[in-house]
């Protein structure tokens, strides 16, 4: 039962936020068998002055060298001139704690494949995080996860 967060300073208009939801609810069903009901997802728009990293916001007009430090000398920035969108993406992921670390590296990298192509991104500028729950921390409908009877008393639509 996953719950997706997405924040990002992309300007995303209706359809493409469409699309997002749409590609990572598909990424997830395909890869954990989900039920398309079960699968969240919220779009959180952030200026680029409030998003950043390596201590330098994204709207510094030197942000893709300065970010890209490995120590703090800029003579040692990774970066390396390639034209990228300069956006960042935060992506949280609340979900029960029953995949294996082999299902959760796939699912990273098929919505981190995703947001590369879909938006000319560098990778290094999506940042994944996953909270793992214990089934009776969710609840949906007044229905606990962790009981036998959750998906259909969740699913009660009145």
């Amino acid at each position: 039962m996953p719950f997706y967060t997405v924040t990002t300073s992309l300007k995303m208009d209706s359809a493409q936020k469409k699309d997002v939801i749409y590609g990572i609810t598909d990424i997830t069903i395909k890869l954990l068998n989900i039920p398309p009901d079960k699968i969240q997802v919220s779009i959180h728009n952030s200026e680029k002055d409030s998003l950043g990293r390596a201590g330098i916001t994204l709207d510094n007009e030197n942000f893709s060298e300065n970010s890209r430090l490995i120590q703090l000398d800029p003579k040692n920035s990774y970066y390396n001139d390639l034209p990228k969108s300069e956006d960042m993406v935060i992506i949280e992921l609340d979900i029960w704690d029953s995949y294996n670390l082999d299902q959760k590296e796939e699912l990273v990298n098929k919505i981190n494949e995703f947001f590369i192509k879909t938006f000319d991104l560098s990778g290094d500028n999506i940042l994944i995080l996953i909270r793992d729950m214990v089934p009776s921390n969710w609840t949906q409908n007044g229905a606990i996860g962790g009981r036998k009877e959750f998906l259909e008393k969740s699913r009660t639509y009145k």
